[in-house]
């Protein structure tokens, strides 16, 4: 200040470990870069730093608070549930992605969990879909289900790590269960008959593939 110059080659240190931070010598000023990681829990620190040269310097001092929060996170329903039959299966894809960073979440650290709309947990198959980071297929048997209709399910994605990295998120969706489709075919018809005769009728009640 004394002479209204930048100070060169000063060393910067912070009371966090030296992998949470690196200073970059610019021009006139020195950039102080911030490293987060996995493992750090969402939590406001303060960080003291002081820059220093040699003897002929006196040692300069700041601080700043950092904000380590959850990244924002989304589940969407990628294209509709299609109906299906009480004998078939539910077909599901959903996207669990991390929005700060614009990339699907895969980890071990996920966990999917399917309630119908009393709360009773639903069986269901689920994997990430390879190739696809945050794509998930999941497979229910809609012999679960009671009877025909429409019903409702709440699926959660959840981050069951240590350190709440995630957010957990929920998807409401609803489910149709049809009937099977069928034909009824006239197979033979009786001639016509006089009065008071019996007229007999065939027909194939079928089930379509």
């Amino acid at each position: 200040m004394d002479h209204g110059t930048p100070i060169p080659l000063a060393t910067a240190l912070c009371n966090w470990s030296s992998t949470h931070y690196s200073v970059t010598p610019m021009a006139t000023y020195y950039q102080i870069t911030i490293h987060t990681f996995d493992n750090e829990t969402p939590d406001t620190y303060f960080l003291m730093f002081n820059i220093t040269k040699d003897a002929n310097y006196k040692i300069g001092y700041f601080s700043i608070s950092v904000t380590i929060r959850t990244i924002t996170t989304s589940l969407q329903l990628i294209p509709p549930v299609e109906p299906t039959t009480p004998t078939g299966y539910v077909y599901v894809t959903v996207y669990y992605g991390d929005l700060d960073h614009n990339s699907g979440i895969v980890s071990s650290f996920v966990d999917c969990t399917i309630r119908n709309s009393t709360g009773g947990f639903i069986a269901k198959t689920w994997s990430n879909i390879t190739g696809s980071p945050g794509y998930y297929n999941i497979t229910v048997a809609a012999s679960q289900f009671d009877g025909l209709g429409i019903f409702s399910l709440l699926v959660y994605f959840n981050w069951t790590g240590s350190v709440p990295q995630y957010q957990n998120r929920i998807l409401s969706l609803d489910v149709t269960i049809e009937g099977e489709k069928s034909s009824f075919t006239l197979i033979e018809a009786s001639l016509p008959s006089p009065c008071l005769s019996n007229m007999t009728y065939t027909f194939l009640y079928s089930h379509l593939t």
